[in-house]
């Protein structure tokens, strides 16, 4: 009806809604309860005493995080060539910023002319609550929020440990390849210092350093480190949070929801997370796509106590083939 609205001129139809119609339908609905005259709601067309009565379109919905979840059970599951289909994509976007002319939306742009933007996305946090809404419809009982003693971060004992680790993993693996010339991260910084011009025009080696001042994995400010770091991911951490709300698995954005580019003067802009507390446990977890924001994707990740490997990846499996989140990657040029 949108693009061919003279079709309500056909005999038995009476009237057409042409856009986005979630407040339309809801204010005809609203207007038949009240018994209110029909022929004034924008965005419809009526037939009336065989004059056509042509409301304008009203404004686009600029923040789609307004919007309601879709009811997937009517939306995928009465019409028989949805509910056969493989892909159940979830829409976390209108409108498209091209002209193609062998796609429809150059026109629905026309109706929508001086009427708001012609792309909009949903927030991160809208299309994560679009997953909780899909898992609840999956018969999982969500608890939000379960929050444990890692809230926000680990802090210094985080970093402690993972320069020590760095250093240890990395004079392991350049140990094992006897034909490379590096042969330890001391040999990486000093090359790294002469040819700083080459390799590091932008950023320093700071970290490399700071790993590289550390002794080895028996010294006890490692030690300590670790066993503050498992016992805020662990003890006081996920197994609390499974155990205080007798949960099953904990789920949340997975790190780098959506990713972000990096810069000059920044350099990371990190947004948060989930994936340090069972990494610090060393418990499964495991992530799945979930939707897009601005075309970057949103993922979702499952993750638990130990040797729970099996539960999380049914739970995730049950998620994804539900959704049916993914895309392929377009792999876009790099944004200059």
């Amino acid at each position: 009806p949108t693009y061919f609205p003279e079709y309500v001129e056909e005999p038995g139809v009476d009237a057409i809604c042409i856009g986005e119609a979630e407040e339309a339908i809801l204010d005809l609905v609203e207007a038949v309860e009240a018994k209110q005259a029909l022929t004034r709601i924008d965005n419809w067309w009526f037939k009336n005493n065989g004059h056509l009565e042509r409301n304008p379109v009203r404004p686009a919905e600029d923040n789609l995080d307004l919007l309601p979840f879709p009811d997937r059970d009517l939306l995928f599951g009465k019409d028989e060539f949805t509910a056969q289909s493989g892909i159940k994509h979830f829409i976390t976007s209108r409108g498209c910023p091209y002209d193609c002319t062998y796609c429809f939306n150059h026109a629905l742009a026309e109706v929508y002319r001086g009427k708001g933007k012609r792309l909009r996305q949903m927030s991160v946090d809208k299309v994560i609550e679009d997953a909780i809404h899909a898992l609840r419809d999956l018969g999982a009982e969500i608890i939000d929020p379960a929050i444990g003693a890692w809230t926000p971060f680990f802090g210094e004992a985080e970093v402690e440990l993972c320069l020590y680790g760095f250093k240890h993993g990395i004079n392991r693996y350049l140990a094992s390849h006897p034909t490379s010339p590096m042969r330890s991260l001391a040999d990486v910084i000093a090359f790294n210092r002469a040819n700083a011009d080459k390799v590091m025009p932008y950023f320093p080696q700071d970290l490399f350093e700071r790993a590289q001042s550390k002794g080895g994995l028996q010294e006890e400010h490692y030690l300590k480190a670790k066993k503050e770091c498992r016992r805020m991911s662990r003890t006081d951490g996920i197994d609390k949070v499974l155990t205080a709300h007798a949960l099953d698995a904990l789920i949340a954005p997975t790190d780098g929801t959506p990713p972000w580019a990096i810069d000059l003067l920044v350099g990371d802009h990190i947004i948060g997370g989930c994936s340090a507390p069972p990494a610090m446990a060393g418990y499964p977890h495991i992530t799945v796509p979930a939707g897009f924001c601005h075309g970057l994707p949103v993922a979702l990740s499952f993750f638990g106590n130990a040797w729970q490997d099996g539960k999380l990846l049914g739970y995730a499996f049950a998620f994804e083939q539900a959704t049916q989140a993914r895309r392929a990657p377009a792999f876009r040029p790099t944004v200059p």
